[in-house]
C-alpha cells in the first residue's frame, strides 16, 4: 500500500504563540484512516511474500483498525477474518456493518478469551475454525507495524527556524510514536522533542511500550520523547462534557474533524499548553492527527 502525501494544516494562534501545524493524516483515505495505512504497509507486504491469501486480526466493536483492514483486503484481494470482542449486537454498528460489506468475516470472541486471543490455545482454535493466516496484532501493533510508522518522518516539514521543535501525537499503543522516534533518528534529526499524549489511564505505561519498541535503539536515538499521563479523562474511549464540548467548538473553529478517543485529547493538550504560556513563539509544532472518524459520523 502507498500512502499519498498528506497536507500540513496551519493554525491560527495568538501573537507571542507557538507555530502550529497539523499533518492531516485524516485526509489520506477515508477508511484505511490516519495512521492506519503505514502500520498495515509491510504487514500486507510480508504477508503477500509469503503466499497467504487469508489475513485475521481482532478488534473492538467500534474499530478502526478492523475498518481498515476489511477496506485494505477488500482492495488488495485478501480474504480478511475479524475477530470482535465481546457479542455481535444486531443490528451491527455502522462500522462493523461496513467491514461485513466488504467481505470481512466476523468472529465473537468472549472477553475472557479476548483477553489471552494471542495464546498459541485461541490461535490454533480460530486456525482450526478458518485454515492457516498471517495474523496482524490488534491496531496493527507490531514491529513491521512501527516500522511502517518511521514513513510518517518523510512528511515532515517545518516552516519557520523555530528554535524548538515539537511532534506531537496521541497515543493507544504507542506503535506509531515509537515509529516516529525512529524515523527521526534514521534521519540524524535533531532539536526535535516527540510528545506522546497518552489516551489511557495507566500512568507509565505508555512510556514503557515505546521504550520497549525502541529496545536496542535506545543509546543511539538522538530525538527527545516523553508521554503525557494526564490527558485521558478517565481512559481509553472514555470522555466527559467538557471535552465533548471541547472537540465540538475545535473542530468548528478549525475546519477539523475531531473525536474523544484519540485526537480530541491530543488537541485539548495542545491549548492546555498554549493558554499557560508553555508553547511560546521560539517554538514549532506539529501535530499528527491519526484519524479516528468513520466517514458516517463526519459533521
Amino acid at each position: 500500500m502507498n500512502n499519498a502525501q498528506p497536507r500540513l494544516q496551519r493554525l491560527h494562534t495568538l501573537p507571542g504563540a507557538a507555530t502550529i501545524s497539523v499533518l492531516r493524516l485524516d485526509e489520506i483515505d477515508p477508511y484505511v484512516t490516519g495512521n492506519k495505512g503505514f502500520k498495515l504497509k509491510h504487514n500486507l507486504l510480508k504477508m503477500q511474500a509469503e503466499g497467504h491469501a487469508r489475513l485475521l486480526t481482532f478488534g473492538g466493536a467500534y474499530s478502526n483498525h478492523l475498518v481498515a483492514v476489511a477496506a485494505a483486503g477488500q482492495r488488495l484481494g485478501i480474504e480478511t477474518i475479524g475477530v470482535v470482542r465481546g457479542e455481535l449486537i444486531k443490528p451491527l454498528n455502522p462500522r462493523l456493518n461496513f467491514a461485513l460489506r466488504c467481505g470481512m468475516r466476523l468472529h465473537a470472541m468472549t472477553r475472557a478469551d479476548y483477553q489471552r486471543k494471542e495464546s498459541e490455545q485461541i490461535l490454533s482454535g480460530l486456525r482450526a475454525t478458518y485454515g492457516e493466516f498471517y495474523c496482524i496484532p490488534e491496531g496493527g501493533s507490531n514491529a513491521l507495524g512501527v516500522r511502517g510508522c518511521e514513513e510518517i518522518t518523510d512528511f515532515l516539514r517545518w516552516g519557520s527556524s523555530a528554535e524548538k521543535r515539537v511532534v506531537g501525537l496521541a497515543c493507544g499503543t504507542g506503535t506509531t510514536m515509537a515509529g516516529l522516534i525512529r524515523g527521526l533518528t534514521m534521519q540524524s534529526a535533531t532539536g526535535i522533542e516527540v510528545v506522546g499524549i497518552s489516551v489511557i489511564n495507566a500512568p507509565g505505561v505508555m512510556e514503557d511500550a515505546v521504550s520497549s519498541w525502541l529496545d536496542n535503539d535506545a543509546d543511539s536515538c538522538c530525538i527527545r520523547w516523553r508521554t503525557i499521563d494526564d490527558c485521558h479523562f478517565g481512559g481509553y474511549a472514555k470522555t466527559s462534557p467538557e471535552l465533548r464540548d471541547f472537540v465540538a467548538a475545535y473542530s468548528s473553529l478549525h475546519d477539523m474533524p475531531l473525536e474523544s478517543v484519540y485526537t480530541g485529547k491530543l488537541f485539548w493538550w495542545l491549548n492546555r499548553e498554549l493558554q499557560s504560556g508553555q508553547l511560546q513563539e521560539d517554538t514549532e509544532v506539529i501535530l499528527i492527527h491519526s484519524g479516528g472518524l468513520f466517514p458516517e459520523e463526519k459533521p
